[in-house]
């Protein structure tokens, strides 16, 4: 899903950095790293994953899903990964981007949102401050504060709506184990969710419409909305990549916490994938090399 989102919102980020590099561009100044200078790389998928409804949700899906693997990486422009990213440096530690992201639709009349509308698939577009921590020059490990800030359109392409917009700073880690060959990249991340009260309203409010004796009315505020660590691990043989990825959310003093449509404090989802790359437009450098460590 993440694959898809990440391709529609391609064409959409690269205008912007574009747009941004040319601002800031001043005369006299080195002329800015090409935009489509990176490394392409397109192939084929399938993943397999679990998820729950929504955050407090003690019910949840399992599906598989065959996707198209595309990634692109420059200096400037990174697509693939956990979304696409069009990225402005700002000094060697610290960049903007235009980054977007995605979620999956909730499931269909289950308790306790029975006979209420359905959760839509939603959408992530706004602009995100990453600072590198640590030594530049590791080829081995990378540490990051990224500051995302979002705003969030819930729709299946025949309905929208607004869903407010959320702010989530994360610490992430990267590192490259084991042999080069192995193209093995372990990342970590930890990080906590705020999110204005239109957003927190779109998944536990319960209007007067759908109040029942067991469903009070729940109007939700802006604010906290929980932390989450997240892990994945993923290796690679010449042209076959394979992974598995999860994340632990604790809902502890979430503004949302009291709404009858939260049944639990903490969520699991994750899941496994794997793809086969059908074309690179430059030469395999030694496999371990060519993965980012932190997308």
């Amino acid at each position: 899903m993440r694959a898809l989102i990440a391709a529609g919102l391609c064409s959409l980020l690269a205008s912007a950095a574009a747009f941004a590099a040319d601002e800031v561009a001043a005369p006299g100044d080195d002329a800015p790293a090409p935009l489509f200078d990176g490394r392409l790389e397109l192939g084929i998928g399938a993943s397999a994953f679990a998820y729950p409804n929504y955050p407090g949700s003690d019910r949840g899906q399992v599906g598989a899903l065959p996707f198209p693997y595309v990634r692109y990486t420059s200096e400037r422009l990174r697509l693939g990964g956990d979304g696409a990213r069009a990225r402005l440096p700002l000094n060697p530690r610290t960049s903007f981007s235009i980054s977007g992201s995605g979620s999956l639709p909730g499931g269909r009349d289950e308790p306790p949102r029975q006979g209420m509308p359905r959760l839509l698939p939603t959408l992530e577009l706004g602009p995100t401050l990453d600072v590198e921590l640590g030594a530049l020059d590791r080829a081995n490990r990378r540490y990051r504060l990224s500051f995302p800030l979002r705003a969030v359109i819930a729709t299946n392409l025949k309905n929208s709506e607004a869903a407010g917009w959320v702010f989530n700073p994360t610490f992430r880690a990267g590192f490259r184990v084991g042999k080069p060959e192995h193209a093995r990249v372990v990342s970590v991340s930890l990080g906590s969710r705020w999110a204005s009260g239109e957003h927190h309203a779109y998944y536990y409010d319960v209007a007067d419409a759908f109040i029942t004796p067991e469903r009070p009315g729940f109007a939700a505020r802006g604010g906290y909305g929980g932390s989450a660590l997240g892990l994945s691990w993923s290796e690679g043989r010449k042209r076959w990549r394979w992974g598995v990825f999860g994340r632990y959310t604790r809902l502890d003093g979430a503004r949302f916490r009291n709404s009858p449509l939260v049944e639990s404090d903490s969520a699991i989802a994750g899941g496994l994938f794997i793809s086969y790359r059908l074309y690179q437009n430059r030469p395999d450098a030694g496999g371990v090399l060519n993965e980012p460590l932190l997308e």
